[in-house]
């Protein structure tokens, strides 16, 4: 049995759900010792004590398949974008160092479970202030639709007596066209009596 040592590194390395993940896999491939931590520093660390071939074959097989253990877990491909990041997430060499201090993954999986808990506890408190806070824009918003269907009301009213003008308009405004209309009749006809008299002076 040896110790190992390796690194996660990249923009999205301490997304939510990495240390999870990682921890999983490692207790899916038999790994008994183990643990996941985040660095002040942006790394996500990775302890694993097993047959060093054992790691060597798991570290590969992280590096290569982290995206598509993402992805199946994931909901939609934005979440996978957000927990990976661009360029993506990294993988360091494995380093032996029989020193290292490894912990049993099972109690460490139980850790770092109730630590996701608490960030959903954390998360569901903020989630019901934002809610309150809310409300109270929701009584503001429902008062103030309240007030606007009065406004609404005499708009409407409003609108039922412009109505009533409106037709009285138009039918002036026929009115007017065809006064017009008589006019220009009448116009042409004087018109025509004059140039016939003038015909009759002429000769």
């Amino acid at each position: 049995m040896v110790k190992a040592v390796f690194y996660l590194k990249g923009k999205n390395a301490q997304h939510e759900g990495n240390r999870l993940l990682m921890a999983s896999k490692m207790i899916e491939h038999g790994f008994e010792k183990g643990a996941v931590f985040n660095l002040p520093d942006g790394r996500v660390e990775v302890l694993m004590e097993g047959p060093k071939e054992k790691i060597v074959q798991f570290h590969s097989m992280a590096s290569r398949d982290f995206e598509s253990w993402v992805k199946a877990k994931a909901k939609d491909h934005k979440t996978v974008k957000e927990q990976i990041g661009n360029p993506g997430v990294k993988f360091t060499s494995p380093e032996f160092d029989d020193d290292l201090l490894v912990h049993k993954l099972e109690i460490y999986g139980h850790s770092l479970t109730f630590d996701q808990i608490y960030k959903g506890v954390d998360v569901y408190k903020d989630l019901k202030e934002q809610m309150r806070e809310n409300s109270g824009v929701y009584k503001d918003l429902k008062t103030q639709m309240k007030e606007n269907s009065g406004v609404y009301k005499d708009l409407k009213t409003q609108m039922k007596e412009n109505s009533g003008i409106n037709k009285d308009l138009r039918r002036a405004i026929h009115k007017l066209n065809e006064s017009q209309d008589k006019f220009h009749g009448i116009h042409e006809k004087n018109t025509q009596v004059l140039e016939e008299l003038l015909i009759e002076l002429r000769n």
